[in-house]
Order: structure tokens, then sequence, then C-alpha cells
């Protein structure tokens, strides 16, 4: 055998044991579903996340983060400071690109906003957004905005620090994956 061929051998190996890891991450996780008439949609979500709703906001909190400051959340409701305009200028714009100055609230919150990419929740076009706030904070997010007719919606992951934010991302996008609008 090539020194080639053994070096594709263990790659392989190595990308299907990180497969198995990832996905025992996720079966291991018992799930609930929820509905929230308010925000006209469902979503299954690990059943160790709390979940809370109110007149603002559908609200999950992760009950086993480690963070020391705020346990991390994931926040779903309507985004009011954003325009349908903006919100489709930004989906022409090029990935990695700074959108802090169509996002009205960035301003305020001391916010840096970087689309990340393109993307689609219940096959309706979307943005994922990397955000770092120094005000109140300093935290980070990892959002996702959904165009459903003319509202728009924000999922919101929120942490005390990168590292957590990170943790959490698996879970997050796996409950994004879920979501169904009503």
């Amino acid at each position: 055998m090539t020194r080639r061929n053994i070096l594709l051998g263990l790659l392989a190996v190595m990308m299907l044991a990180l497969f198995f890891v990832y996905r025992s991450k996720f079966d291991d996780l018992q799930w609930r579903e929820a509905t929230s008439q308010r925000f006209n949609f469902t979503l299954s979500y690990p059943e160790s996340w709390q979940l809370s709703e109110d007149q603002t906001f559908f609200t999950l909190v992760d009950t086993k983060s480690s963070s020391k400051v705020f346990r991390s959340y994931i926040r779903f409701g309507a985004a009011e400071t954003i325009t349908k305009e903006d919100f489709e200028k930004v989906l022409e714009l090029g990935e990695n690109t700074d959108i802090s100055n169509y996002f009205q609230s960035a301003e305020l919150t001391k916010r840096t906003t970087v689309k990340v990419k393109n993307t689609t929740v219940d096959e309706e076009e979307a943005l994922e957004v990397y955000e770092e706030t120094l005000m109140p904070g300093p935290y980070w997010s990892e959002v996702v905005y959904a165009l459903r007719g003319d509202k728009i919606y924000v999922f919101r992951l929120t942490a005390e620090s990168p590292e957590e934010l990170e943790r959490e991302k698996s879970v997050y996008y796996q409950i994004i994956l879920t979501v169904d609008f009503l």
C-alpha cells in the first residue's frame, strides 16, 4: 500500500467515527415538541431545555449550560426593527459581510453583525448571522432571520462566550431544522 492510500484510509475511518459521535450526541437526547400560536410555528427541542413563552418571546434555556454568568438560551420572536426591504438587500450581499448598518438595534447595543450565509427555514428564505454585543454584555449570538410573507422571524442563540456559543450551535441548528411554520 502506498502512503497516500494509508492516509486516505485513516481519514475515512476518522470521518466515519466523527459521524457516529456527532449522530449519537443527538440520538441520546429526548426531544419534545412545542407549538407557538403567537408566532405561528412548531418546533422540537431537547427535553433538558426549559421552555417559556410570553408576549414578546418564545424562549428555550439550556438547563445543562456550563456558563458562569447566565445560561445559554434560544429566543424566538418577530423582528420589529428589520424591514422586509433591508432583509432582501442583505440577502443580495456576499458572505461574511458586516451588515450592522441594516439593523437599527445594532447601533443601540454596540453590536457587530456579520452575515454568514443565506439559508432556509421550513423552505422560507433566511439569513444566518453572527453577532457580538458589547452593551449589555459582552455576549455572543448566532442568529437566523427568516422571511415568511411580510414578517421576519428571529431565532437567536445567545451565550456568554464564543466557546459556549460554539458548544451550543449544534443543538441550535438541530432545533432550527425542526421548525415548521403554521
